[in-house]
């Protein structure tokens, strides 16, 4: 079985046959058309938030200074746990990391001192999703290249965010293949099994 036949065996049961061919042979093309296809404009007129979308202008605080930014964010939490519609004795946070112009992260290693052949190496293997903590954003109408640390993560009320036009605050919203993408990446870098570690049992 090849790795390709292992992808399409988890292949997402809800989507129809023709939405599941895609999905594949989007993945088969991976990771040479990492670009538009990870976004769709399908869902932009949707008044509930799903995950993996780009969300404008949060607060995001920079725990442990307290200091804070505003800043676009990339919504982390499952979709169903922050729709509105679904009523929860206590109502359950929105998770979000900040998304980071790719430009200014270059420019930030460069300052380090970093050299260009390595940072070069460091950004083609960010755009190739070959990071585990770091998802890769492609340009689209709304936003730069642009990348996402899985381990920058704040929290707040949901309902902080639907306070806001959706309409004008939503900069994206990933299409099948970009939140295959985006959930592949989260397991790998959030549910790591083997750690090497023995939890022996009392």
């Amino acid at each position: 079985m090849t790795n390709l036949e292992k992808f399409e065996k988890h292949l997402p049961q809800y989507l129809s046959y023709d939405a599941r061919a895609r999905l594949f042979d989007a993945l088969d093309q991976f990771p040479e058309n990492i670009d538009f296809r990870l976004y769709t404009q399908y869902l932009e007129n949707e008044k509930i938030i799903f995950q993996g979308d780009g969300i404008k202008d949060v607060i995001f605080v920079v725990l442990p200074s307290k200091e804070y930014q505003v800043t676009n964010v990339i919504i982390l939490s499952n979709s169903c746990d922050i729709n509105p519609e679904n009523r929860r004795n206590l109502a359950i946070n929105v998770t979000y990391s900040p998304i980071v112009n790719l430009k200014k992260y270059k420019d930030l290693l460069e300052n380090k001192g970093l050299e260009e052949e390595k940072i070069t190496n460091h950004i083609n293997q960010l755009k190739r999703q070959e990071i585990s903590n770091i998802f890769y954003l492609p340009e689209n109408p709304r936003i730069q290249e642009s990348i996402v640390f899985f381990d920058r993560i704040n929290s707040s009320d949901t309902s902080s965010l639907y306070e806001k036009d959706l309409k004008d605050s939503r900069l994206f919203t990933l299409s099948d293949y970009g939140f295959y993408l985006f959930l592949y990446k989260i397991a790998i870098h959030f549910t790591r099994i083997w750690e090497s570690v023995e939890r022996r049992m009392p």
